[in-house]
């Protein structure tokens, strides 16, 4: 009964807050809390199949029953993306590590512990434990990370930290709520990426049908979330359903922000004879949905020679799709040749911010453009009447 949590501000690794609910039950961060933009800790939490046998036979100090097992294992020794940017102090730490073993006592308790830790592992590998450990933990390495179930710590002892959260948890999930409420009655509520920053599609992601269309898993590309729809089969789902039915009277198609080329792909399969214009600044990204779209046996190609400006006097347009955050309506008016017919512009590229969104309605409100009631909250299309 003090004034923890109110008085606590814990900052994410991009300075977010962090939600409530970590400062009593949480220390593992989920997709809405997780942030490098500020610092970034390793935590290597499973190493070598050996040294997670010495930790596995030895016990954890936690007395957590089984706590080591495949589960952890698969869960913990993910390697789809390759991160050796720590390497850059390696020169540093091997300077502090060797200042250390000059140190007599230090040195002698250092390979004391070492050879121990070898001699147990060599009683270790005499077991049936041992082999079966080992082949439990090769075939969860197997298991690809869109299919790996991270489990929640269980508390312990539930009905103490029940009633030591009911209050805190009751004046928090009422803030939130009405946060919620604000942001689904403005329709401006910021949505979460679809996209890893810097990312790239690689080799080895499994192919999942999203609407017809063909989609990796790839973690290399593809967030946490978007991984989850994607293997679910409801990767953008509103607007797979809706843009068909939207683009059905266009006869020139112009989308900027192209990004995985699933909007693309989802008309091209609806309207093949419509003229698509693509555009993705992301050379990355452009890359990956030239695969995708590879893959589905669609012909489309993303338009990069020239500026922004070229490309839109190419298309010529008369159905505009906005999904790049980075594009500002004043952008629009100094580049478009002329009005559109019809403007979509995507929760992504508004990005929940009010100031964007009036902007948009100006610029539509200039061309003459009507507002339509949208498939999703935080959407805007507008059609000349």
């Amino acid at each position: 009964e003090t004034d923890f949590p109110d008085s606590i501000r814990w900052l994410n690794g991009s300075g977010a807050p962090m939600e409530d609910y970590f400062k009593f039950r949480g220390w593992r961060s989920i997709t809405r809390t997780i942030g490098y933009d500020w610092a970034q800790v390793n935590h290597y939490a499973v190493k070598s199949i050996d040294s997670y046998a010495i930790r596995k036979f030895r016990g954890n100090v936690n007395f957590k029953k089984d706590k080591y097992n495949s589960d952890y294992w698969a869960l913990q020794d993910r390697n789809e993306v390759r991160d050796d940017t720590i390497l850059r102090h390696a020169p540093a730490r091997q300077a502090i590590f060797a200042a250390l073993l000059r140190d007599p006592e230090l040195n002698r308790l250092h390979f004391a512990a070492l050879a121990r830790a070898e001699a147990r592992l060599a009683e270790f590998r005499q077991t049936p434990e041992y082999g079966a450990l080992v082949a439990g933990l090769r075939a969860a390495s197997a298991v690809p990370i869109a299919a790996v179930e991270a489990k929640p710590p269980q508390p312990r002892d539930p009905a103490r930290i029940a009633a030591l959260m009911s209050r805190v948890e009751k004046s928090a999930s009422a803030r939130q709520k009405a946060a919620r409420q604000t942001a689904a009655a403005s329709g401006l509520a910021a949505p979460q990426p679809l996209y890893v920053v810097g990312g790239a599609l690689g080799d080895g992601a499994g192919w999942h049908s999203n609407h017809g269309v063909n989609l990796p898993a790839d973690p290399g590309l593809f967030t946490l979330q978007a991984l989850g729809l994607i293997t679910t089969g409801k990767f953008e789902r509103a607007m797979a359903r809706h843009l068909p039915r939207l683009t059905g009277r266009s006869q020139r198609h112009a989308e900027i922000g192209a990004g995985c080329g699933f909007h693309a792909a989802i008309i091209a399969r609806a309207h093949p004879d419509l003229a698509q214009y693509l555009w993705e600044s992301d050379a990355a990204l452009a890359q990956a949905a030239t695969k995708i779209w590879a893959r589905n046996g669609l012909d489309l190609a993303m338009h990069r020679a020239g500026g922004l400006a070229d490309f839109l006097a190419d298309a010529d347009a008369d159905s505009l799709l906005i999904s790049d955050p980075m594009l500002t309506p004043d952008t629009l008016r100094a580049t478009l040749p002329r009005p559109p017919h019809q403007i979509i512009v995507t929760r992504h590229a508004l990005q929940g911010r009010a100031d964007l969104r009036g902007d948009y309605d100006a610029l539509c409100a200039e061309w003459g453009l009507d507002s339509i009631a949208a498939p999703e909250p935080g959407m805007l299309i507008a059609r000349r009447p």
